[in-house]
Formats: C-alpha cells, sequence, structure tokens
C-alpha cells in the first residue's frame, strides 16, 4: 500500500475481489503535488509491526453487526496461540511475496477461537488500546462476548498507532473474494469518538453479488443527540468485481470527498450535503 499527503496514498495492497466497468465522469486524481508519507507494498515475509495492528482500537472480544467472526490478533493479545507457537488457531494472514491475503476460517474442532483472557490476567495491561473489554465471561447474566457467537477466524489490519491523517488522498490495490456471507471492506475511521466521529468507507463488497461495489460515509451530529448521518451506500456497478485486481481510493479535503475506482471518479460529496470531517482518522483493511 502506498500513501501520499495532504493527500494520501495506499497503492499494491490487499488480496482481498475486481474489474472495473465505470463510466468515467473524470480524469485520475492528479498526485504530482503530493508527497508520499505512509505505505506498503506487502512484498516481505511477515506483516510489518511498525505498520499495521491487526486488531481493532475495542480488542478481538467485541463483536459488532452482529459479525461472526473473530479477528485474530497476531500482532497483538493472540500471537501465543497461533499455529506456528503450538495453538490451534489459524494465521488469517499470508504474506505471499507481493501482496497480503486475508483468510477467513470457519471454527471448529482444529481450528479454535483463541480463549479470551480471564478479567485479572496482567496481559490486559499490554494492551491498554482496547476498549470494551471489561466484560466477565465467567457471568452468566453478561453477554458481551460470548464464543458461541463466533463462527470463523478472520483478519483485519489497521494503520492506527503507525499512520493518522487529515485531509488527503488514499488507496488500495485489492482482489477480492466471492462467496455468501465474505464482507471485504477498505475505509477510514477516526481515532476519538469525538466531534462528528466520522467513517469513510471508500470500498465494501458482498460476495454474494460480485458486480456491485459500495462507497459510503457516516458521522454524528453529537449537538443532535448524538444522530447518526449518512449517505446512501453509492454502488459501483463492474462486470465481476472478484476477476482480478482493482484499486480503489478517495480524496478527501475541507469542501468534498470523492470516490475513485481504477482512477476514474465514481462519486462525489460536497460540504453543502454533509459536514465534511476534519479529524485525523486512520486506515482499516478486514474480511469480515
Amino acid at each position: 500500500m502506498d500513501f501520499k499527503t495532504t493527500k494520501s496514498r495506499i497503492a499494491q495492497a490487499l488480496l482481498l475481489a475486481c474489474a472495473s466497468f465505470v463510466t468515467p465522469t473524470q480524469a485520475s486524481p492528479d498526485l504530482s503535488e503530493f508527497n508520499l508519507v505512509f505505505s506498503d507494498e506487502f512484498n516481505g515475509s511477515e506483516l510489518d509491526p511498525g505498520k499495521w495492528n491487526t486488531g481493532l482500537l475495542w480488542g478481538p472480544y467485541l463483536q459488532i453487526n452482529n459479525e461472526q467472526q473473530l479477528y485474530v490478533d497476531t500482532l497483538g493479545i493472540n500471537a501465543n496461540d497461533m499455529l506456528a507457537n503450538g495453538g490451534q488457531t489459524p494465521d488469517p494472514f499470508e504474506m505471499t511475496g507481493s501482496s497480503l491475503k486475508i483468510t477467513a476460517t470457519p471454527v471448529n474442532n482444529i481450528n479454535q477461537i483463541p480463549p479470551r483472557p480471564a478479567e485479572n490476567d496482567p496481559v490486559w495491561d499490554q494492551y491498554p488500546e482496547y476498549r470494551y473489554n471489561g466484560d466477565d465471561p465467567a457471568d452468566p447474566n453478561d453477554t458481551f462476548y460470548q464464543p458461541s457467537d463466533v463462527e470463523h477466524l478472520s483478519g483485519v489490519i489497521t494503520s492506527y498507532d503507525a499512520f493518522r491523517f487529515t485531509h488527503g488522498y488514499a488507496e488500495a490495490r485489492v482482489k477480492l473474494p466471492e462467496g455468501q456471507g465474505l464482507w471485504p471492506a477498505f475505509w477510514l475511521l477516526t481515532s476519538f469518538y469525538v466531534e462528528d466521529v466520522p467513517e469513510i468507507d471508500i470500498m465494501e463488497f458482498l460476495g454474494h453479488d460480485p458486480n456491485t461495489v459500495y462507497h459510503t460515509y457516516h458521522y454524528f451530529e453529537p449537538h443532535n443527540g448524538w444522530n447518526q448521518i449518512s449517505t446512501p451506500s453509492f454502488e459501483t456497478i463492474g462486470s465481476d468485481w472478484t476477476d482480478g485486481w482493482n484499486t480503489f481510493g478517495v480524496a478527501w479535503d475541507p469542501k468534498e470527498i470523492v470516490w475513485y475506482v481504477n482512477g476514474v471518479e465514481t462519486r462525489r460529496i460536497t460540504d453543502a450535503e454533509y459536514t465534511i470531517p476534519n479529524q485525523a482518522m486512520y486506515v482499516i483493511a478486514n474480511l469480515a
């Protein structure tokens, strides 16, 4: 992935589906005056812990959106549960030599969910960034995290500790998977839940519908009872987004957000329609 600033750029990255048949509305974004400030081509033998976290900000033991996977935190609290270390938890990440491949694995007798450490386990002190892990799995009245809700083990990478930016251009070159229930995404999220709590979904894909990718922007109105505002889930239609590699990008400045697919503008929103965020955000790529 490559990032460029004030506009950033991510390129050449994740093996996660695509081939583009969009109608051009504008030429590729002009990146000639941008400076590269964050990048990863994923051409090494392992994920770079100086660039990536493998857990969401709230840690692996909080499932959201009724999702069925647990993101194995291979660089964090689940490191000792990996197969390479004698455990029974498969590693969702594979470095192919030219890309990062994320694989979701069904939970079974061989592929085991990494156990949640006890509440008083000092291991929690090593991960102060985890939030919302204060529940007690031994309490039958506490249903915050239930291992029975986890049906798959998968992966997420975030640049939370290494790179955040306010306004810029970001992109990733992605190969998407086809299959019922698969939900890969490439997105930006704010570091702090203050102001409008923005989220820019650069690309989302549903594996049962190989012809459509989605682009969405969400934020809240703290002054209005934290009312959530969302754009429509803008659709970009192709013949089969799982047929090869494609590049998904977003340009974000104080006045507008513009989405690109393979260098072609597909959607644009302005501050006349929505509140454009001015909070630093970090990069996330995942397979839900």
